[in-house]
């Protein structure tokens, strides 16, 4: 009977045994894939980091050309700005101007009725100095 348990035991080592070492094969199998997803869960952020710096630059860039796009609109705005001044000034000499004009055009037909005035007074003046005779 000793023989027997003897024997029942070491079935059972061997059994116990081989189960182990099916745990430790499984466990072995599971650590080599779980280095393997680690791997390239590595090389994914790698990839993730070079892409991050290279958005990073294109923002970069982007920002720059914003500012300067800013700078040329405030340009803009400034040369419109100074239009508008110059384009008032003209408006204001071109009204002064017309005022001038319309100044002259009351002094000419002025002018031109105190023309009218003298020459009637000057042929009146011909016809009194006709009748005088001298003798």
């Amino acid at each position: 009977m000793v023989a027997d348990e003897v024997r029942a035991l070491a079935a059972r080592t061997r059994t116990s045994t081989d189960e182990i070492n099916v745990m430790l094969d499984n466990l072995s199998q599971a650590s080599a894939q779980v280095m393997s997803d680690m791997q390239g869960t590595k090389i994914s952020c790698e990839t993730a980091a070079k892409n991050t710096a290279g958005v990073s630059e294109h923002l970069d860039v982007m920002s720059g050309t914003i500012v300067e796009i800013t700078d040329i609109g405030d340009q803009i705005a400034t040369a419109a700005e100074e239009q508008s001044a110059v384009a008032e000034d003209i408006n204001q000499n071109m009204t002064m101007i017309r005022d001038m004009v319309n100044k002259l055009v009351i002094n000419s037909d002025t002018s031109l009725s105190n023309a009218n005035t003298l020459a009637q007074s000057n042929t009146k003046l011909i016809a009194l100095v006709g009748q005088f005779k001298l003798n």
